[in-house]
């Protein structure tokens, strides 16, 4: 009887230790309490506009046929780069050469009223008034050349850097004086307009950064501060 007491109390050590063996182990590691920035990424679409406030439009300075156009939509450009090409309207060309024959004429006519003048042939109202003739055809010339009728052909360049976000001509178009061809918006001055669900609108305040990626363009990223 006591040699199966004594098995029994064998069997039960050793089936304890087998047990303790298959338990596994955990490292415990302990750190100070330490404050950490939690980052999170919001992904928003919008679209990337131009600055009203720099946006600069490029008009043309008389009637004309365009026979050129340089620039594209949403292209790139910079100061002195070519925009259009346009050809004088005829009208516009008799214009300019009828102010030039009136100067020409204006011209022959004072010194002929300077010649009788100085034989007490004519009176010195006549000089003056034929004086203020020549002045005033001049004037009448020089505001056509400033509109560049005095050019068959008459190429517009582009004033600033930027991109060219509104183009209202094409080839082969007959235009008026004055006419917005295109707008150009200098590349420094872009507004993002992105939409934010109203919940998400506390993430964000000023400094935030922000990166854009185009949705046309592969790889194209851009980082800013969020305004």
């Amino acid at each position: 009887m006591t040699k199966l007491v004594l098995a029994g109390a064998v069997f039960l050590a050793v089936s304890s230790l087998g047990t303790l063996a298959e338990t596994p182990s955990v490292e415990i590691r302990s750190a100070p309490a330490a404050t950490r920035l939690i980052r999170e990424t919001l992904t928003v679409y919008g679209q990337v506009q131009a600055d009203p406030a720099a946006t600069v439009t490029v008009s043309l300075p008389h009637a004309g046929l365009i026979t050129v156009v340089a620039a594209r939509l949403g292209q790139r450009v910079k100061r002195g780069d070519t925009l259009l090409v346009m050809a004088t309207a005829p009208a516009a060309r008799m214009q300019y050469l009828q102010a030039h024959s009136a100067v020409d004429y204006a011209q022959s006519e004072l010194q002929r009223q300077e010649h009788l003048l100085s034989g007490q042939l004519t009176t010195r109202a006549q000089v003056d008034a034929a004086r203020k003739a020549l002045a005033d055809a001049r004037d009448a010339l020089q505001a056509l050349e400033a509109q560049g009728t005095g050019k068959a052909v008459e190429t517009l360049y582009a004033p600033t850097d930027g991109i060219v976000t509104t183009l209202n001509v094409q080839q082969g178009e007959r235009v008026q004086a004055d006419t917005g061809a295109l707008a150009i918006a200098t590349g420094d001055r872009l507004i993002a307009v992105l939409g934010v669900e109203p919940e998400d609108i506390g993430a964000l305040g000023s400094g935030t950064p922000v990166t854009i990626r185009s949705v046309f363009v592969p790889g194209y990223r851009e980082r800013k501060p969020h305004q």
